[in-house]
């Protein structure tokens, strides 16, 4: 197999595989199959083109029922799009986004009086602000529900490449358990997988903080206009005239953009509870199967083995193949 690693190294490496034959005049040819044809290069003496093609096709019918029977036995893996991985991303993608976000105060006239230039610039910032609000309450909601997403898809994935025996053998089993809610599938970790060595507790630190994470993304999924959690203002009304509690500006209380959920220290505050809550997850594994898994998690896509029913790692930053037998 031909490898070329490294910066300016061929990104198609494991792919090329390159065999040598020599023939009995001492002529060697290099045979490569690259990602855009069979290339074949002579060294030596000398042959044509068509020699080369009557000498592969004459050998592929001598060797035919052999060559069928290799490629039945080789293990056939699916390339498997593994979602904790793109829900980490798109969480550190949300959280990077939330903290660029700088949203100013609007500038507020400084007289009931103003010019029509005054008033107009007034009413642009007024604009702005409402926009830039609603740019970070998108990004907010994002985040959380990527957070929470991040901390379901790493439980799911240690369900389905740590299953038990009872669990691969019965995918209605199977399904059942990554269909649990997330606490159930964290307390019943031991019943349903190999290599859990501890037993996963409500009472830990780590499992509380993340609760807050899908407490708050609950509250998100399931929101309607609630007096209490969405409440943003208090005003009066004297015969359908709008009394103010302070002598402010009206935009804050008509716009209401400060108490959609969630506010962005709450939603800045969950990836670091998503974060601690898998090395929290880490810690029941077998100690020799953490490094394994971690791999896991950051690997897309991975390969999944229709013959044993395995899960695996086909790429990496070098050629790996990690294999997560039952």
């Amino acid at each position: 197999m031909s490898l070329a690693l490294g910066v300016h190294g061929d990104p198609d490496a494991p792919f090329k595989y390159e065999y040598f034959l020599q023939l009995p005049d001492s002529t060697y040819l290099s045979i490569v199959r690259s990602w855009l044809n069979l290339e074949v290069r002579r060294f030596g003496g000398k042959i044509t083109s068509q020699e080369v093609l009557k000498m592969f096709t004459h050998n592929f019918a001598l060797h035919e029922k052999g060559l069928k029977e290799s490629f039945e036995s080789l293990e056939k893996y699916r390339l498997v799009i593994n979602p904790h991985y793109w829900h980490r991303r798109m969480m550190t993608y949300f959280e990077g986004e939330l903290r660029k976000i700088k949203v100013k105060d609007i500038d507020v006239p400084q007289s009931i009086v103003v010019k029509k230039g005054d008033s107009d610039k007034h009413a642009k910032d007024i604009d702005r602000y409402m926009k830039q609000m609603e740019h970070q309450n998108c990004i907010a909601t994002a985040l959380v529900m990527e957070c929470a997403y991040t901390a379901e898809s790493y439980l799911n994935m240690l369900i389905a490449v740590l299953r038990n025996k009872t669990l691969l053998e019965n995918k209605v089993i199977l399904q059942e358990a990554l269909r649990e809610t997330w606490k159930d599938k964290l307390l019943r970790l031991p019943l349903h997988c190999r290599e859990i060595a501890k037993t996963p507790r409500e009472t830990d630190q780590q499992v509380r903080d993340i609760e807050s994470v899908f407490r708050l993304r609950n509250k998100i999924a399931h929101s309607y206009p609630d007096p209490e959690d969405l409440c943003s203002a208090e005003i009066w009304f004297d015969d359908r005239i709008p009394l103010l509690p302070r002598t402010e500006s009206y935009i804050p209380y008509q716009c209401g953009v400060d108490s959609i959920l969630p506010r962005r220290q709450e939603a800045l505050a969950c990836p670091p509870k998503v974060i601690a809550f898998i090395v929290y997850l880490q810690s029941l594994l077998n100690e020799k199967v953490r490094e394994e898994i971690t791999f896991f998690s950051e690997s897309n896509p991975v390969g999944f083995s229709d013959k044993t029913g395995n899960f695996g790692i086909p790429f990496g930053k070098s050629l790996t193949m990690a294999v997560f037998g039952g």
